[in-house]
């Protein structure tokens, strides 16, 4: 398995969404950024599928954690993930990111999916753009 994500745009329920190549946003506002956890080895590219990846559906009782990393040290960002529709689709999960997070420019994300029985990660570089107004 190979732990990744897709990055969702338009997000109005469990089947209305869009999929995106990079989160844009502008910082300084509350946003939330909407994920779908996806299992790059399976589903691939030279394989003709578009997109890339399975979405995965983690146990029951997991938890995400994302760490935002900014090029400076010092604005770096740890939020924790809900899943923005447990009960119906397991692998979408919400971020949410307030106002005062010092972030700006391109974001790498440093995600840790802890479920019971094994702890998971991935890095998505360049995944999110935050634009200063």
């Amino acid at each position: 398995m190979i732990l990744s994500c897709r990055f969702l745009t338009d997000v109005a329920g469990v089947n209305t969404y869009q999929y995106i190549a990079q989160a844009e946003m502008y910082q300084g506002d509350v946003q939330d950024l909407y994920i779908q956890l996806t299992d790059a080895a399976i589903d691939r590219t030279e394989q003709g599928f578009n997109p890339p990846g399975r979405r995965y559906c983690p146990p029951a009782g997991s938890t995400l954690s994302m760490v935002f990393k900014n090029i400076d040290d010092a604005k770096t960002v740890t939020r924790s993930a809900v899943q923005a529709f447990a009960t119906l689709d397991a692998s979408i999960w919400r971020i949410p990111l307030l106002a005062t997070d010092p972030l700006a420019g391109t974001v790498t994300m440093l995600a840790t999916l802890t479920e019971p029985s094994r702890v998971l990660h991935f890095v998505n570089q360049k995944g999110v753009l935050l634009r200063v107004r």
